[in-house]
């Protein structure tokens, strides 16, 4: 078991704050896809049997896809379950995989990081302009700003698989 696997076995298990979080957004995403699941039959069903769509279904399908893949980012990234390939351990073998995963991970951290600032930028800006959808007039700022912590909660999580990462093993000089 790897370094970011015992992170992530610690970070879910218990009565850890990580962990209580994490069942916490486990709750979140699926009662989202549950309603998103009502909400497409719902529509599909009133659009062909009674010629009475839902009104403003396909931007409830939006925000709700939002929610549900911005509440799943730190859930996926604690558990290291994004879509990765072991290019240089195919070339250099097997002594290379704790650097390689050092830079992935280190990449992932600035590549969310950077997601999260532009984000919550984002969010000020369609806070300040008030900026709604077009047909419900449901407010964006609260969306987008979710969205950025929730990537910011998948930053912090990179930064303690990295600390796990580069903590020295007892068989480790």
């Amino acid at each position: 078991m790897s370094d970011t696997e015992n992170l992530s076995t610690q970070m879910v298990t218990g009565n850890t704050v990580l962990g209580r979080l994490e069942m916490l957004l486990n709750l979140f995403v699926a009662l989202v896809l549950f309603l998103l699941m009502l909400l497409r039959c719902v529509d599909v069903v009133g659009r062909y049997a009674f010629n009475a769509p839902v009104p403003g279904a396909s931007e409830l399908t939006g925000l709700g896809l939002a929610l549900m893949i911005f509440g799943a980012l730190p859930i996926i990234t604690a558990h290291s379950e994004h879509v990765s390939v072991d290019l240089l351990e195919m070339i250099a073998g097997h002594r290379t995989k704790k650097l390689e995963r050092a830079v992935l991970l280190a990449t992932s951290l600035l590549a969310l990081a950077l997601m999260a600032w532009r984000i919550w930028i984002k969010a000020g800006s369609l806070a300040a302009y008030g900026d709604f959808t077009n047909y419900l007039n449901i407010p964006l700022a609260p969306f987008a700003y979710f969205m950025s912590v929730m990537s910011a909660l998948a930053v912090i999580v990179i930064a303690l698989q990295i600390v796990a990462v580069l903590r020295p093993t007892p068989d480790t000089p």
